[in-house]
């Protein structure tokens, strides 16, 4: 019973509660989270080991942290900046470029946008998953983001970007990805 109840809270007073102690809101917290945060991973890098290895890491980062923690937003943002900043690190640390390994699951994103469902009817598939690869990373970064349910303020705070600046970017992959639709058809 306490387990179903802990299942009805929200993530802030879970972590609230996994930081007086109560590991079950940890792994509640965990249950609802590590599937779209292996998503977001996978999707920004490809590279499956990689993938588990950064998420145990920022798992851990959120274990480590917790007697820090402060609800100033939401956990699943506070999860992703967390997770950003790894990948961040990570692409500092092997030299590579932040958007170079980004290819897309097409399962992942079709279900995700209303984009898609109108997108899928004019192109192949594969066509709507090139056309967001040829978005310039910081446009296709807060696009996805988008995609995954995040508010605008959310994700200025996970890319650490003014509000209006990530409005203009996932405007523009808006505007990018539907001229690629209409030049296509």
């Amino acid at each position: 019973m306490q387990k179903l109840l802990r299942t009805l809270r929200n993530d802030e007073s879970l972590m609230l509660a996994y930081q007086k102690g109560d590991s079950v809101a940890f792994e509640v917290l965990y249950m609802r989270h590590k599937d779209s945060l292996f998503k977001f991973l996978y999707n920004s890098c490809q590279q499956h080991q990689l993938v588990e290895d950064l998420a145990q890491d920022i798992w851990l980062s959120i274990i480590r942290g917790v007697a820090n923690y402060k609800p100033l937003a939401t956990f699943k943002t506070y999860l992703y900046r967390i997770a950003r900043n790894k990948l961040i690190d990570h692409w500092r640390q092997n030299k590579e470029n932040k958007y170079a390994h980004s290819e897309f699951n097409e399962q992942t994103y079709l279900h995700n946008t209303d984009y898609f469902s109108a997108a899928e009817r004019k192109m192949q598939v594969g066509e709507v998953l090139d056309a967001i690869m040829q978005l310039p990373g910081e446009q296709r970064e807060a696009f996805l983001l988008r995609a995954e349910g995040f508010s605008q303020q959310e994700i200025s705070e996970i890319t650490d970007s003014k509000p209006e600046t990530v409005k203009s970017r996932v405007r523009y992959a808006n505007r990018q990805l539907h001229s690629m639709v209409e030049v296509s058809s």
